[in-house]
């Protein structure tokens, strides 16, 4: 078995963690989480970085999004790191495209970090923060900012509704292949957008005529 140990050595190039291979003598860079949900994008097919973004907007929007200065940063930075490669390809515009694809050090640094255990610590929710404070609001201000709320998630649950439908229409994917990793990976979307509209009209009915018209609830 390969032995491995983590180093953070200041003269390697941009000062990230690198693990050390001690029996082969070689360095394998931990990328971003963005840079694994793109490698994990790679890993099943070459793609542009239009593509990539369209993608973290679109099918990837359940469990990451990114902006697309955000991507295209990425995207070069695994370029140097020697992640991804890239062919040119003839563009509708007046520049050729990029197409990228993952590389065999790419690839083993994607298995690298899924065979790793998640940083800890508690995602950051802006709306859960308005929630803590939404006591200084009136009472139809605060249920205002939920129904709003609802109505977004809402959205995005028949959204997800659509796509489950579409990556069932030949039935159920295999376990272990590329399709049925994406679904499980849908199917926490749904419960997450389900759980959130649940929560949601728990909030809205606690709220209801919970304190006088024009005072803080």
């Amino acid at each position: 078995m390969t032995r491995r140990v983590r180093a953070d050595i200041a003269t390697l190039p941009s000062r990230k963690p690198y693990y050390v291979n001690i029996d082969i003598v070689r360095l394998v860079p931990v990328p971003s989480t963005l840079g694994c949900a793109i490698l994990g994008l790679l890993a099943r097919t070459e793609c542009t970085g239009y593509q990539i973004s369209k993608s973290m907007k679109g099918t990837h929007d359940y469990f990451w999004t990114a902006q697309h200065s955000q991507i295209y940063a990425e995207l070069a930075k695994l370029a140097r790191e020697g992640l991804v490669g890239h062919t040119v390809v003839e563009g509708p515009g007046p520049r050729d495209n990029r197409r990228y694809a993952i590389t065999p050090a790419g690839l083993r640094a994607l298995q690298e970090w899924l065979a790793s255990a998640p940083a800890a610590g508690v995602e950051r929710d802006e709306f859960i923060v308005r929630v803590w404070s939404m006591w200084l609001l009136e009472t139809e201000s605060a249920r205002s900012m939920v129904k709003d709320h609802r109505a977004e998630h809402r959205k995005r649950l028949e959204a997800y509704g659509l796509m489950e439908q579409e990556m069932l229409q030949d039935g159920p994917p295999e376990p272990n292949s590329p399709a049925f990793a994406a679904y499980a990976a849908l199917r926490a979307g749904l419960s997450y957008e389900r759980h959130r509209i649940a929560w949601c009209d728990w909030l809205l009915a606690a709220l209801a005529d919970d304190a006088p018209s024009g005072a803080p609830h």
